[in-house]
């Protein structure tokens, strides 16, 4: 059986999680909200790496604790259409399923136990917070705020071949260049990139294609 890991983002939900956090922030700001779009577009495309896009779109804008809950009890509304009944169907075959992302990690648990996958089977950012749910900081020891490269090394050598990576950015595509998994899916259903998908890799616009993917390349 195989091991596939999906991306967050543009990939099983339909929306940047970090935008839809600091929307509140961003609102009635135009000049705000087109900066934080451009540092979020640089950091996919690479032209920022992923710690510093981070770091940057946080000095713009930063979630609160309590804004992390309420987006978690709103997933039903954000699934992309099929992807959770993808991710059960691929768990229900004995596929072990993994979620890394570079969304908050509190976000990426609540996200895996409602598709049953386990929290420790879930990869996100470790975000610090104050008393009162205001945001303090990275953690600085999480390797996930540093890239999901950094992340996965290690972690996916004892898992069971083939090694899948699912996603629509560019830190999906690194993880595959870098060999830290065997096949690479760039989901194009929200978002396609050049730098993602060159090479002419087979692309996926569904959940459909996904699936498709996994099954012929678990042959």
């Amino acid at each position: 059986m195989a091991t596939i890991a999906f991306d967050f983002d543009s990939t099983l939900v339909r929306c940047e999680t970090l935008e839809v956090l600091v929307a509140p922030q961003l609102s009635g700001d135009d000049a705000k909200a087109d900066a934080y779009r451009r540092i979020t577009d640089a950091g996919m495309s690479g032209g920022r790496s992923f710690a510093e896009s981070l770091e940057a779109r946080l000095a713009v804008a930063a979630p609160t604790l309590q804004q992390l809950r309420a987006f978690s009890g709103e997933l039903d509304g954000l699934w992309t259409p099929g992807m959770p009944e993808l991710v059960r169907t691929l768990i229900g075959e004995g596929h072990e399923v993994w979620i890394v992302s570079g969304a908050p990690a509190e976000v990426i648990m609540d996200a895996g136990a409602a598709l049953g996958v386990p929290a420790s089977q879930t990869r996100g950012v470790g975000l610090n917070w104050e008393s009162d749910g205001r945001f303090r900081s990275v953690d600085p020891e999480d390797p996930f705020s540093r890239s999901k490269v950094e992340g996965l090394k290690g972690l996916t050598d004892p898992w069971t071949r083939p090694r899948i990576m699912v996603g629509d950015g560019l830190t999906d595509r690194t993880v595959f260049d870098e060999g830290l998994v065997d096949r690479f899916i760039p989901f194009t259903g929200h978002v396609r990139r050049e730098v993602v998908v060159r090479g002419g890799i087979p692309e996926a616009s569904s959940a459909t294609d996904v699936m498709n993917l996994i099954r012929t390349y678990s042959r």
